[in-house]
């Protein structure tokens, strides 16, 4: 028995009318040191963005049913009146159902579901406001610092992690800014996705639709009811 390669590099290019160009490097390796370890190394460069980030998951924390990760990010985006950007970090804790003895949920199984807690902390960054922003938009401009830990809710049943044809994919999270930092504010959301194979080619693989939406509201808290501009 030869074990396969489960490193990958990918690289990509494209021109669209809002950003003239992006470019895209991406390393992963899904068994590092062949301990089932994740490591994704990931930059995106364009005309208006910039983004790099390193992953890194541990499906099994100190030998636990308990999945680990931490990230560390750079980014920026220029919108029309402003720039965006953001330097960070975060670290997620993710535990399945059914190490806790929960297998159903009435009809519904929960074999596929796990509960989870992240943390993460990021200065955000507004500048390069232009004349015609509007006054609100010049008074954001400047640094802030956001540390939020979120409760989730996640489940899963894709039959691929990156390349799925058959399954679907919940995920359900509540985000609170305030544990620290300038930034205070509530964000709840829910996405899901769902996938659906339709034609199985023995030439090109399999021919799949995908349908999926995401729902989300924010409020800000104490005197600022909006949320930041960031």
């Amino acid at each position: 028995v030869k074990e396969a390669s489960t490193g990958q590099f990918s690289a990509g290019a494209g021109v669209a009318s809002g950003e003239s160009y992006l470019f895209n490097l991406r390393l992963q390796e899904i068994n590092l040191f062949g301990r089932g370890q994740r490591l994704v190394l990931n930059a995106d460069y364009g005309a208006i963005r910039r983004n790099y980030s390193i992953d890194f998951t541990e499906p099994y924390f100190l030998d636990t049913e308990i999945t680990a990760g931490v990230s560390v990010f750079n980014w920026e985006l220029m919108f029309d009146q402003f720039t965006r950007g953001g330097t960070g970090g975060s670290i997620r804790l993710l535990y399945p159902f059914s190490a806790l003895g929960w297998t159903h949920l009435g009809p519904y199984s929960l074999q596929d579901t796990r509960i989870g807690l992240d943390y993460r902390i990021e200065e955000a960054k507004i500048s390069d406001t232009t004349l015609q922003a509007s006054a609100l938009i010049r008074s954001e401009q400047g640094t802030s610092l956001t540390s939020a830990i979120t409760p989730r809710l996640f489940r899963d049943t894709r039959n691929h992690p990156f390349d799925p044809t058959d399954g679907s994919l919940q995920d359900l999270s509540v985000e609170f800014a305030g544990v620290g930092g300038q930034s205070k504010f509530l964000k709840a959301e829910a996405r899901a996705r769902w996938y659906y194979p339709f034609w199985k080619s023995p030439t090109f693989g399999t021919f799949t639709v995908s349908l999926g939406g995401t729902l989300g509201y924010g409020i800000g808290l104490g005197a600022q009811r909006e949320l930041p501009l960031f």
